[in-house]
């Protein structure tokens, strides 16, 4: 999940040191887990606990680059809030100041 600000959805604080204004990318990563261990993620995600855990990896940065790690997986699709918006490997990029923000 690569997220600007604080929550995912309605009010999931999956992001919990995101700023709209810091000009980084909030990076959480969940490696590989049972359902289970998903599912309690998600409900420690329901505090913004979840990134205390060992199978979650919190990375604030500036840019990212997302490539298939199997030498099998080729070109894969990548989607972005339901959409698809292109192909991997793909760079992504925080440009600061980029749009104005109203609230």
């Amino acid at each position: 999940q690569s997220q600007t600000t604080v929550h995912m959805g309605d009010k999931m604080p999956f992001a919990p040191r995101g700023k709209l204004d810091d000009g980084l990318l909030d990076l959480v990563m969940v490696r590989h887990t049972s359902r289970c261990g998903l599912i309690r993620i998600m409900e420690s995600a329901k505090t913004g606990r979840h990134t205390e855990g060992p199978q979650v990896e919190y990375h604030q940065v500036a840019s990212y680059t997302l490539t298939p790690t199997r030498a099998d997986s080729g070109e894969l699709s990548v989607n972005v809030d339901g959409e698809l918006v292109g192909f991997s490997p793909c760079k992504v990029t925080c440009v600061p100041g980029a749009i104005a923000v109203y609230s």
